[in-house]
């Protein structure tokens, strides 16, 4: 009888933990959220108080920051593809991966970075366009 006993508190005490896993789930998409609906409301409040010189201004030294911003991109890729090691197994320590799941993951480094040079290429810096044209 004492056998199962020991068998439902572990089963309440892992559920307990499963909810409460969740829960933090939950809480942290409920920060992103309510971080991501103040700033829209803060941009709004922005672009409704700037006259619109002012607004062309901001658009053109936006396009003259493209360039850093896109040097910015790459440095970030090529980071982090430097670094890919040193992160997952910072990863598998954090989350208890065993020793395949983290050998898996390492050997996919130049996956990631052929998609995130697909990503950068195809969606942000919109090659097709000059194929096309």
């Amino acid at each position: 009888m004492r056998f199962k006993n020991s068998e439902v508190e572990d089963d309440q005490s892992e559920s307990q933990s499963a909810v409460k896993k969740v829960g933090k789930g939950f809480l942290k998409i409920g920060v992103a959220l309510l971080i991501m609906f103040v700033v829209l409301v803060i941009g709004t409040t922005i672009m409704k108080s700037m006259s619109l010189n002012q607004l062309r201004s901001a658009s053109e030294s936006l396009d003259n920051a493209n360039n850093w911003f896109q040097y910015i991109r790459w440095a970030f890729i090529a980071a982090f593809i430097y670094w890919w090691k040193p992160i997952n197994t910072w990863l598998a320590n954090k989350n208890q991966w065993n020793t395949n799941q983290l050998n898996l993951v390492l050997s996919m480094r130049w996956i990631a970075l052929f998609v995130l040079v697909f990503v950068e290429l195809i969606f942000i810096q919109r090659v097709y366009e000059w194929v096309i044209w």
